[in-house]
Order: C-alpha cells, then sequence, then structure tokens
C-alpha cells in the first residue's frame, strides 16, 4: 500500500473513533482496546502487505499509548460524564431531555 492510503485509513480511524466517544466512553474506550490489540499484533509479527513484508522495528512501544486513553474514557464514562462541564446532550439539543 502506498503512504496516501494509510493516511486515508488514519483519518477514517480516528474519525470513527471521535465518534465513538463522543456517543459513549465505553463504545470509545473498547474501540481504544481493539485498536491496541490490532497494533500489538502488527507490531508482535511481520504482516504481508502485496508483495512486500511489513516488519515494525521502530517505535514498538507506542500501541501502549491507548491504554491510558481507553482507562479514562471508561472512568470519563462511569464516574464524571454529565458532572462537570455543560449537560447538552444531543437529546437536549433536539428538546427531548
Amino acid at each position: 500500500m502506498e503512504t496516501e492510503n494509510f493516511v486515508i485509513v488514519a483519518v477514517v480511524l480516528t474519525g470513527v473513533g471521535s465518534l465513538a466517544c463522543v456517543v459513549n466512553g465505553y463504545l470509545g474506550a473498547g474501540l481504544a482496546v481493539f485498536s491496541w490489540l490490532v497494533l500489538l499484533g502488527v507490531v508482535g509479527q511481520p504482516v504481508a502487505v502485496g508483495s512486500d513484508v511489513l516488519r515494525v522495528t521502530d517505535n514498538t512501544w507506542a500501541p501502549h499509548l491507548l491504554v491510558p486513553l481507553a482507562i479514562f474514557l471508561a472512568v470519563w464514562q462511569a464516574k464524571l460524564r454529565g458532572r462537570i462541564g455543560g449537560g447538552a446532550s444531543l437529546r437536549a439539543l433536539l428538546g427531548r431531555g
């Protein structure tokens, strides 16, 4: 794959992850944990991309940055959501809340 394709996939995944975090912290945390597991698989073993073999040797610590994000999102959803900041939600904006 070319670099442009990786950038497009990264932008789409970032958008989906951001939307998941806005909808529900648990959903965003689950997506972060899933991404962490996928990235660990990519770092841990070579991946065949077409006729080339991709082996990650630099920044193998990077997937672990998603773990604190997942923990933060779960704590945010469980303990803090609605207690700090504004109480505006999609239901309130539509007049049903």
